[in-house]
């Protein structure tokens, strides 16, 4: 969420909602709303801009770029620009459309890494693709059954959360 992203930039940099309004033209009262996530981001928020080259400009001065970059999760980009980009996505990603398929990709590669090649020695096999579908409750009852088997068949300790749909849905 953006909340919990400018919380976490302007802890890393100290900075209090006084000085960050000092410095993008906001109030300290906003800054404060946007910080609890009482108020969200605009759809165009057009003071993000602001927001970004302020944090470029502490993170380069406390020689420190990679801080935030590391937060953002990629690696530090070369040019300014780059780095003003990365930045502004990454603190605007929420608004971004939840079915946007690039972001999705996007988000995947980076939680995600992937290696470059193979480990030696190790031939691949594609996995075999099955697909089951399962209708009603009982096909619930049926999913979760087939997904705890899978899960038991792996014989690794595994951790998981279930939550059913219907606390999402309504």
């Amino acid at each position: 969420m953006f909340s919990d992203k400018l919380s976490n930039l302007m802890k890393l940099y100290q900075i209090s909602n006084a000085q960050m309004a000092k410095e993008t033209f906001l109030d300290p009262s906003y800054i404060s709303r946007l910080k609890s996530g009482k108020r969200a981001l605009p759809e165009s928020p057009e003071f993000l801009d602001s927001i970004v080259d302020y944090f470029l400009r502490l993170a380069e001065s406390c020689n420190n770029e990679d801080q935030i970059f590391l937060m953002v999760g990629i690696k530090t980009p070369e040019s300014k620009d780059l780095k003003k980009r990365a930045l502004y996505q990454w603190l605007n990603e929420d608004n971004l459309q939840e079915g946007n398929l690039d972001h999705f990709l996007e988000s995947l590669g980076r939680s995600f890494a992937m290696p470059s090649s193979l480990p030696a020695g190790k031939d691949y096999k594609p996995a075999e693709e099955s697909f089951h579908y399962y209708y009603g409750d009982e096909g619930k009852r049926e999913a979760v059954l087939a997904f705890l088997d899978k899960v038991i068949a792996s014989k690794k300790p595994t951790r998981f959360k279930l939550f059913p749909m219907k606390i999402f849905l309504g």
